[in-house]
């Protein structure tokens, strides 16, 4: 049975109520970030050596940029990370119907990866995780295999929304189909949310 949670984000620029849908990505980083992993690329046991592997499902005309949050037990926030996104691997996924599979360097004991940014192909607006927002995130060690839930993205009435779907059977369907040597490993690990405290370059 899957599950829905809907989140209503503040409104977006004037320019971008016109357009139908807003994204995340850091801009200034965008040449520096690695592709996300597409269906049936060569992904092994081997892979689980170096990374972990987060299946995420994207319903979404957006492109979507997606890497490390600095996390704080004490306030239980989220912060942009400056300069270790430069050398960090992102992963950059295209606009979506289905499944994606990412491929996340380990993360340190107090960061949690997801979106960063969602962007129209034409790159005229993005969406970004600034202060006060809540951004999805899931925590992830070296060899995990895990399932964190299907974001979509809409917009009406001059606003952006976020539902979150959590379908395991069709995650666990796409692995077999693209990973089988996967999947006996996938776990489900559905997303937390937590609120940006700060974001460098949101204004």
């Amino acid at each position: 049975m899957r599950s829905l949670r809907t989140l209503w984000f503040s409104p977006v620029a004037r320019r971008a109520r016109r357009s139908a849908l807003a994204v995340l990505v850091t801009g200034w980083l965008a040449a520096c970030s690695t592709q996300g992993v597409p269906p049936n690329p060569v992904l092994t046991e081997d892979t689980l050596d170096e990374y972990a592997i987060v299946i995420v499902g994207l319903d979404t005309p957006l492109q979507s940029t997606w890497g490390p949050w600095n996390y704080s037990d004490f306030s239980q926030t989220v912060n942009g990370i400056v300069g270790g996104k430069v050398t960090r691997t992102l992963n950059s996924n295209p606009p979506t119907h289905g499944f994606v599979a990412m491929r996340v360097s380990p993360l340190m004991r107090n960061e949690r990866f997801g979106p960063m940014e969602f962007t129209p192909a034409d790159k005229s607006y993005r969406f970004r995780y600034c202060k006060g927002r809540k951004v999805p995130t899931v925590q992830v060690q070296r060899g995990d295999v895990v399932y964190a839930g299907t974001l979509m993205l809409d917009s009406h009435d001059g606003k952006l929304w976020l539902r979150t779907v959590f379908d395991m059977a069709g995650a666990r369907r796409f692995v077999q189909a693209n990973y089988p040597s996967l999947a006996g490993k996938l776990q489900a690990q559905p997303f937390t949310y937590f609120e940006v405290k700060s974001e460098p370059g949101c204004r």
